[in-house]
């Protein structure tokens, strides 16, 4: 069962990949997803696409919260992809709800966030945060949101359907 979950997924980032080029729908005709945030808040995990040079680079993430319309992240400030957001600060997030066969992107810059308090929330929310970093002074323990530029999702029955696009 997990296999064929797995095979599903990516199947859906292909298929999601080849028919993301298109017009959407505007979110005022996708009123199932209205409240993305609660989407997104029930599939924390999801692929996080940056750019290295010319090519994609993916990595599974899971994002920590939502304030307004930012979702928030944690890195390894000298992973790779730090500095390919660094570089290139153009990402996408997505994630896949299997039973309905529907992905949520969120694309749009990363900014990088200074602020201790981001990290103490982060430290005190995710035990395996809290594990890895251990004190929201620890030079490596990077806290990044992305600002979206779009907001969209992908599904074989409804196609891609606009939530927010700037």
């Amino acid at each position: 069962m997990r296999n064929a979950a797995v095979r599903s997924f990516f199947h859906s980032l292909v298929v999601l990949a080849v028919f993301s080029g298109g017009a959407g729908v505007r979110a005022a005709e996708n009123p199932a997803f209205a409240d993305w945030k609660a989407f997104l808040k029930g599939h924390p995990l999801g692929v996080f696409a940056t750019a290295e040079r010319d090519r994609p680079r993916t990595r599974v993430f899971q994002f920590l919260w939502i304030e307004g319309e930012r979702v928030y992240f944690s890195t390894g400030a000298s992973k790779d992809v730090a500095k390919q957001m660094r570089a290139n600060p153009n990402v996408s997030f997505c994630v896949f709800d299997p039973a309905g066969n529907i992905v949520l992107s969120v694309d749009g810059p990363v900014t990088f966030v200074p602020d201790r308090a981001d990290k103490e929330r982060a430290l005190s929310e995710n035990a395996g945060i809290r594990e890895i970093y251990k004190s929201a002074d620890n030079p490596e323990f990077a806290i990044l949101y992305i600002e979206p530029e779009k907001i969209y999702t992908f599904s074989f029955a409804g196609g891609k359907q606009y939530i927010l696009e700037r």
